[in-house]
């Protein structure tokens, strides 16, 4: 659960004082729903869990990096310039970039707790979205590929994507992304569709 702390709000702006509050409660509102949405929520019958993943911890770096990294350029340039004059202290500038840079990082790890990936004995179901959570399921019988992708990026941290295609096409919303130990997870995957196929 995520926590929030008081503070004195001396120069804070009351705005971005709200914004910050609004997303810690976004945050555990979404946390909650998240949880209601638990592996054993979701089986059927006698159906068990082989593997439950979630995205790396890089997942939040990869997501907020380029946000973050403009609004810090733009706070650097606006304090070093002045361009606002009297409208814009330093100070107030700073503020605004830090809340700015920390309202995103709680976007980002709202994004990341709301991402669960199933392996079961009968489907992989596919769970994300912070704001509308959204579910991707098949029956292992039915995957007709699973394909392992590794991006430079991921690939240079030891992770990598697994996307799921039932017909011709990888599923967007199928997608396990920045996944740890992704050829290792890709082979157990790929064991459990041949064995669910009988093959």
């Amino acid at each position: 659960m995520l926590k929030t702390r008081c503070r004195p709000l001396g120069h804070w702006n009351p705005l971005t004082v709200n914004r910050l509050h609004q997303a810690a409660g976004e945050a555990a509102r979404i946390e909650a729903g998240v949880a209601k949405l638990s592996p054993e929520s979701l089986l059927r019958g006698n159906e068990l869990v082989i593997l439950m993943v979630r995205p790396s911890l890089w997942y939040l770096i990869a997501t907020s990096f380029r946000f973050c990294g403009v609004v810090i350029l733009l706070g650097v340039l606006t304090i070093r310039t002045g361009v606002f004059g009297d409208l814009l202290l330093p100070r107030t500038a700073l503020i605004i970039s830090a809340a700015l840079v920390g309202v995103r990082i709680i976007y980002a790890l709202m994004e990341w707790t709301s991402h669960l990936y199933l392996l079961t004995t009968c489907r992989i179901v596919t769970i994300k979205g912070a704001r509308h959570p959204t579910i991707f399921e098949a029956g292992l019988a039915h995957i007709s590929e699973a394909r392992l992708i590794e991006p430079a990026a991921q690939n240079i941290l030891g992770l990598g994507t697994i996307g799921f295609a039932v017909a011709k096409d990888i599923d967007p919303n199928s997608l396990w992304e920045w996944i740890p130990n992704a050829p290792r997870i890709h082979q157990q995957i790929q064991a459990a569709i041949s064995k669910r196929r009988g093959t």
